[in-house]
C-alpha cells in the first residue's frame, strides 16, 4: 500500500483540527448510521454510547497526531486491530466504516470537505485499516 503523502497528512491534520468542537456530533452520527446500515453490530456495544463516542473521536485524534510517526502509528494500530478482531469486526465493517466516516466528515466540514481533503481522509483511513489488520487475527 502506498504511503500517505506529506500533503495528505497535512490535509487530514488541518481538517481534523477544524472539527474538534463537533467531535460528539461526528461520533454520534457515525454510530447512528453504522447501526442503521448494519443493525447486528449494535449488540457489540453498551446501551449508552456516550463513552464509546468519546473514545472513538479521541482515538481518531491520536491516530491523526501520529501520522508522521509510522512506528508509533503501527504499534497503536496493531493493538487496535487486535481489539477489533476480538469483537468480531470484519473487513466489511471496516469498508462500511469508511463510507460512513466520510459522510460524517462531509457533514461537519461542509464546503471545507473538498475533493482533496476527502481523498486525503480516504487514503488515511485505508492506510489505518491496512496496518491495523496486518496481524495474525486478520490473516496478516
Amino acid at each position: 500500500m502506498a504511503e500517505l503523502t506529506d500533503e495528505q497528512k497535512q490535509l487530514v491534520q488541518q481538517s481534523f483540527g477544524s472539527v474538534a468542537d463537533e467531535s460528539m456530533m461526528i461520533s454520534r452520527r457515525f454510530y447512528e448510521r453504522f447501526f442503521e446500515r448494519e443493525p447486528m453490530v449494535r449488540a457489540m456495544f453498551q446501551p449508552d454510547m456516550t463513552l464509546q463516542q468519546q473514545k472513538f473521536f479521541q482515538m481518531i485524534g491520536t491516530l491523526v497526531a501520529c501520522l508522521n510517526d509510522e512506528e508509533a502509528l503501527a504499534k497503536m494500530l496493531h493493538d487496535l486491530g487486535k481489539v477489533h478482531a476480538r469483537y468480531g469486526v470484519t473487513q466489511e465493517h471496516f469498508a462500511l466504516g469508511e463510507d460512513i466516516l466520510m459522510g460524517a466528515f462531509d457533514e461537519a466540514l461542509e464546503t471545507r470537505f473538498t475533493p482533496d481533503v476527502r481523498d486525503a481522509w480516504q487514503a488515511a483511513y485505508r492506510h489505518i485499516v491496512t496496518v491495523a489488520t496486518d496481524i495474525p487475527e486478520y490473516g496478516g
